[in-house]
């Protein structure tokens, strides 16, 4: 017997597609920016007063710079506050 003649079908299994209730859907992208850009919609949608916090930093130029590469937060963070469930 080879490898080949033991193949035999198996069932598939397959969630269903549920709409979620309040119509948000979980996306997945491969780069930071499409994230970025659909996070400032989604804050622009939220009710409330913005608050920006500015990043700053000490040491040196070139520590600073290879340690801004590995860090995900935006220079500018915008924020509001409150939850929206």
């Amino acid at each position: 017997m080879t490898i080949s003649d033991d193949i035999t079908p198996r069932p598939c299994w397959r969630a269903p597609e549920i709409e979620p209730p309040n119509g948000d859907i979980t996306e997945r992208h491969t780069v930071n920016v499409d994230v970025d850009d659909i996070n400032i919609q989604k804050l622009a949608e939220l009710p409330g007063e913005e608050r920006s916090y500015q990043q700053t930093t000490t040491g040196s130029k070139i520590y600073v710079e290879n340690l801004q590469r590995s860090v995900l937060a935006p220079e500018n963070l915008v924020i509001k506050l409150g939850k929206r469930w």
